[in-house]
């Protein structure tokens, strides 16, 4: 579980969560539920909100998932992750191993720390967050880098 604080509440039988900082050891509180467990090793945000991804039904490039199943379809821009473009060197490998996250269900992390608006929360109409799938030890995000399908800086050496 996301330390240092975790929090997960039912509103209209969808799960959503919200990650704050509230004390300096781990803290969990849950409603039981069969989903698998989150993943411990998320570099929590000051503030941050979590939602069920319900499926990843489509995948653009390396870096944004354009049709992620929550509640309603979003497109996601994969946070602090730079993919090549299409037409780039890598683009097509980069957007090909992005694909593998399509069919699958996790959770949806947006970093809330510096919003002040709803338009803090997007970029070119995407929500900026990390995917990450049930079962795995890491996000999209991570796993893009260290296959150096990405990197952590626009323009940036690929996993760098």
């Amino acid at each position: 579980m996301p330390s240092p604080g975790w929090f997960e509440f039912v509103i209209h039988n969808n799960k959503f969560g919200i990650m704050a900082p509230l004390r300096p050891v781990p803290v969990i509180t849950t409603i039981p539920t069969d989903d698998p467990p989150v993943p411990t090793n998320i570099n929590v945000p000051k503030l941050a909100l979590c939602l069920p991804i319900q499926n990843i039904l489509k995948v653009y490039d390396g870096d944004t998932a354009t049709k992620v199943l929550i509640a309603l379809e979003v497109s996601v821009r994969y946070n602090s992750c730079w993919a090549p473009e299409l037409d780039e060197p890598f683009g097509p490998e980069s957007r090909d191993r992005a694909k593998q996250a399509e069919g699958k269900s996790g959770r949806l992390y947006i970093d809330l720390t510096d919003v002040r608006n709803m338009s803090d929360l997007l970029t070119l109409g995407r929500v900026v967050g990390e995917i990450w799938l049930n079962g795995e030890t890491e996000s999209e995000s991570q796993k893009q880098i260290r296959l150096k399908m990405a990197s952590t800086t626009k323009g940036g050496v690929l996993g760098q």
